[in-house]
């Protein structure tokens, strides 16, 4: 690991809940020493459900319900790419796959000259991330402190859809599934021969 990178994650605060409804739960997640983001993620009798619809369901993927609660890697992952970013400097598009709560793609939102495309292959998760989206731009931009990019969303398997061109391609927890974990390796040696300058994490 590169020393920028593990300087960049070690050290991270974990996740602090700053409250509750009956369908969400709303943290604020620490990505570096200044910034933390607002996130959302299905409160536990919403995740309940899910877990009884994947239960019930013949497809293991169509009920997946690991996309509405962020998951540890997400933070790391998070941490890491907005180090490269602020390292880096230049003009990126950044797609995340499998976003789920969008950790990734909120923090990279946070970072000047950023285009960023989060995809999820339910609309749920979308939903959540749409909603802190907003959090995060109204908290940062009230405090003067950032002014966020838009972050666009689309469903998108990319287990069975092409991935969009990006400088930067984004997956955080999402090898549990084979067929995640070969359309990953696949894609991520598809896009390196395509696009030397991208980066796959």
């Amino acid at each position: 690991m590169a020393p920028w990178i593990s300087g960049a994650v070690m050290g991270l605060a974990p996740p602090h809940l700053v409250g509750m409804t009956l369908a969400q739960s709303h943290l604020l997640v620490p990505v570096s020493k200044e910034l933390s983001i607002d996130l959302l993620e299905a409160a536990l009798p919403e995740q309940e459900r899910f877990v009884e619809g994947a239960l019930e369901s013949t497809g293991a993927a169509e009920g997946d319900p690991y996309g509405v609660v962020l998951w540890p890697a997400a933070q790391v992952v998070a941490a890491a790419l907005l180090a490269l970013l602020l390292r880096d400097g230049s003009r990126r598009r950044i797609v995340e796959l499998g976003c789920g709560t969008g950790l990734c793609s909120l923090a990279a939102s946070t970072v000047p000259k950023t285009v960023v495309l989060a995809t999820d292959y339910r609309q749920e998760p979308l939903e959540l991330l749409q909603q802190a989206a907003v959090l995060n731009r109204e908290r940062l931009q009230r405090t003067g402190a950032i002014e966020t990019s838009t972050i666009s969303t689309k469903c998108l398997d990319f287990t069975q859809q092409a991935v969009p061109e990006a400088d930067v391609i984004v997956a955080a927890d999402l090898l549990y599934l084979r067929s995640a974990s070969e359309a990953l390796a696949r894609g991520d040696n598809c896009h390196l021969q395509k696009n030397q300058s991208s980066w796959f994490h």
